[in-house]
């Protein structure tokens, strides 16, 4: 499980669980390449410290109003 660099909501990510035989859910959406690390974020080079929930990180593509691929 991971938690939400947003709302802190946990979720399951396939890219944090090493066990997972498939994409995560996020590989179907546009990528973010510049979302500032959030203050709460531990470590600098902490994985997860980017790492949102589904509906945070369609929210945040619809507000850096990033197309989806086609």
């Amino acid at each position: 499980m991971s938690q939400c660099a947003a709302c802190g909501q946990t979720f399951s990510c396939a890219m944090a669980d090493p066990d997972s035989a498939h994409p995560c859910w996020c590989t179907q959406l546009p990528v973010l390449t510049t979302v500032p690390k959030p203050a709460s974020a531990s470590l600098p080079d902490d994985p997860n410290s980017r790492c949102f929930c589904p509906d945070c990180l369609r929210q945040k593509i619809a507000e850096a109003r990033i197309p989806s691929p086609s």
